[in-house]
């Protein structure tokens, strides 16, 4: 390992790897994840020095899961460290049953959503996490083990668009030991995880193999960078292929051009439609490739096509392909109050006035196709598939409203009723934010 490499970050060094993601609003409120770990802490210290620097101010969010015993003191304790630095500090706690299985996972969507929120009601608009070039080196050999393309050998993008604000990775061009450096030059404790040395995580076992064969993290975090340019480039060139191509309906589902696929190269078409599919469907990451790849086959060579994936019907009639919404596994009836504010089926935003809404009696969100006797006038407008999946306005006489609405029950924009509004807002857009690349120190 360099000498560079364990040496403290110089608050200059920080400083040009902050402006990066610039620029930023005077006096900046920065929020950063604190778990009281050598990373996080040693971000927290050089995150503080640049902020004060700029006249705002930063606040330290510890997430306390209630999954491990001694976690609530262990927030407790960053919280005096940091209150004896001058850092304001906050605890955010993950409440609710805690899954039997794929706790990690469940955990981070959970923690990250507590911090977005916590940004949103506090008006703050960038959210440092502390991964380093290390955990970087990490992610690209576990991705490169589960025989992943291009974008997931990108490893972690340096900017990631959560809802409420930006989530910033300023230190994944500095190593692990600089930022424990940091910390022992300001004569800073931290804590260690016990789960980073548990061996049934692959993380832990990969960690534990890029020291026994001393790999090169620096060569590893340089080839991510390398298939990060490639993906910027594909990236741009099927945003542009899309937006020739394909259309997004605010009923909640998309259709594509088939002569534009056929003429597209095979990347970029899966691509394509891989984003199709992660928009509509609602989900967090397009389908994988091979059943991908399967897809486009058949809609490349065959006439009619009828298939799903990743939580989508994929339907080919003629020169169109329709991409909607599977009409399974929705969610179950909501009934509205007052000052709700939810994201249904990870699909369409719903918001209430602040009044319960209430009509022939308590107004219910539910999918459009889970109630008999619909009214011939609300069918019209909207393919039978897409409209099957749609999120839908009922009370006790049955389906009422519609997003945009159909027929004759025509809304501006949205599906208003007593303040209340439904609006296709899927967890990710088709346009996606660029990928960033982050520059080694």
């Amino acid at each position: 390992m360099s000498a560079k490499a364990t040496e403290p970050v110089s608050k200059d060094a920080f400083a040009l790897s902050m402006a990066d993601f610039g620029p930023f609003e005077d006096n900046p409120h920065i929020a950063i994840a604190v778990s009281g770990g050598p990373d996080s802490m040693a971000l927290c210290l050089l995150a503080d020095v640049w902020c004060r620097e700029r006249g705002g101010h930063l606040t330290a969010l510890s997430v306390d899961h209630g999954l491990r015993d001694g976690a609530t003191a262990e927030a407790a304790q960053v919280a005096a460290w940091l209150y004896a630095r001058g850092i304001a500090h906050q605890t955010l706690t993950w409440c609710g049953p805690k899954p039997n299985s794929g706790v990690q996972a469940v955990a981070r969507r959970a923690r990250y959503r507590l911090l977005d929120e916590w940004c949103r009601d506090h008006s703050v608009f960038h959210l440092l996490v502390a991964h380093h070039g290390d955990d970087q080196a990490e992610t690209f050999l576990m991705r490169l083990n589960k025989g992943s393309g291009p974008d997931g050998l990108s490893g972690m993008s340096a900017v990631r668009e959560l809802k409420h604000c930006r989530l910033l990775r300023p230190a994944l061009g500095f190593r692990r030991a600089a930022l424990k450096a940091t910390l022992m030059s300001a004569g800073q404790a931290w804590l260690d995880d016990p789960s980073n040395d548990d061996e049934r995580f692959a993380r832990t076992q990969i960690r534990r193999k890029l020291m026994d064969d001393n790999w090169s993290v620096g060569g590893l975090t340089r080839s991510a960078a390398r298939y990060g340019a490639v993906r910027i480039v594909m990236e741009k060139i099927a945003n542009q292929f899309l937006a020739r191509h394909s259309c997004l309906n605010g009923f909640g589902y998309a259709t594509l051009e088939v002569a534009g696929l056929v003429a597209e190269d095979l990347d970029i078409g899966l691509r394509a439609l891989g984003r199709l599919c992660m928009t509509v469907g609602g989900t967090p990451y397009p389908p994988k490739r091979d059943p991908l790849e399967r897809l486009y086959t058949a809609l490349i060579a065959e006439t009619d096509v009828t298939r799903t994936l990743g939580r989508c019907g994929v339907y080919k009639v003629g020169g169109t392909i329709m991409i909607c919404r599977e009409a399974r596994n929705l969610p179950l009836p909501v009934k509205l109050g007052a000052g709700m504010d939810l994201l249904w089926d990870a699909r369409f935003s719903v918001r209430t006035g602040s009044q319960t809404p209430y009509r022939d009696g308590p107004v219910r969100l539910v999918p459009f196709g889970k109630l008999n006797a619909i009214p011939e006038s609300l069918k019209q407008g909207v393919p039978q598939p897409a409209r099957a999946a749609m999120p839908a306005l009922a009370d006790n006489g049955g389906i009422f409203a519609v997003p945009l609405g159909i027929g004759d029950q025509q809304m501006p924009e949205t599906c208003a009723f007593q303040g209340s509004s439904v609006v296709f807002q899927p967890r990710q857009p088709l346009s996606l934010a660029a990928f960033c690349i982050a520059d080694w120190q």
